[in-house]
């Protein structure tokens, strides 16, 4: 009752050759899958996702890692804006609460950066 069961993973390599079979080989689907000793709604998956990477509609792995980087990226440079959102350096309201909060006087801190 309390096994888990185990998945067999295939490599990248294995599921472009089961593809091929039925891409440009002519095999059909279910052949192929029947010769490979796997399920044909795998197969089809495989497929299906090889054809949408061919047209442009998945983005491939190293595209994905570029979009996870430029995404933080593009987080951290959202942050820092709204830190630095501010003209000559005149912090929000909110801002001013929380150097309040910390006892931090703001009139010598601006004088001190530079600013009247």
């Amino acid at each position: 009752m309390g096994q888990k069961r185990a998945y067999k993973q295939y490599s990248k390599e294995f599921k472009e050759e089961a593809v091929v079979l039925v891409l440009e080989q002519g095999y059909s689907v279910p052949e192929a899958a029947k010769s490979l000793g796997i399920a044909s709604n795998m197969l089809y998956r495989w497929k299906q996702h090889i054809e949408d990477q061919q047209q442009g509609k998945v983005l491939a792995e190293d595209g994905r890692e570029e979009l996870k980087r430029l995404r933080k990226e593009n987080k951290n440079l959202r942050m820092e804006k709204e830190n630095n959102k501010h003209p000559r350096g005149k912090p929000s309201r909110y801002a001013r609460l929380r150097f309040a909060k910390r006892g931090i006087n703001l009139n010598l801190l601006a004088s001190h950066c530079g600013y009247s």
